[in-house]
């Protein structure tokens, strides 16, 4: 059976991306791979929400590092009222190079500042 110039056309765009997809994870594996899982988390105040169950404060947790972690908790303690309030937060997997945004829940607006602080996380 004979090819036509088409079916050539479409045989050679067809290993061409399937290399490039295989050359740019070899890459990325390469590149990212040996470092380390950086986790760090960071509260926004300034977008908090006052809702009916209480206070909900934008807490970013992200991964700087090439690997992924797994099981990463995240404690946010505030002052409300003279009281110190912990809302405790967990992500189950956050891949390197990512970020998620989670929301941390208190009784009341915070009188100060927020310490936001990664308590454990786990390195495959």
């Amino acid at each position: 059976m004979k090819r036509n110039a088409l079916e050539w056309a479409i045989l050679v765009v067809s290993l061409t991306a399937i290399l490039g997809v295989v050359a740019f994870l070899v890459f990325e594996t390469i590149s990212d791979g040996g470092r380390p899982a950086e986790v760090d988390a960071t509260a926004d105040p300034s977008r908090a929400e006052d809702t009916a169950s209480g206070w909900l404060v934008p807490i970013r947790v992200y991964n700087d590092g090439g690997s992924a972690a797994i099981g990463i908790v995240v404690e946010v303690t505030a002052t409300i009222g003279g009281v110190e309030e912990v809302s405790e937060l967990t992500v189950d997997v956050l891949a390197g190079g990512s970020e998620v945004e989670l929301k941390a829940g208190f009784s009341g607006a915070p009188n100060g500042a927020l310490v936001v602080r990664i308590v454990g996380l786990e390195t495959p």
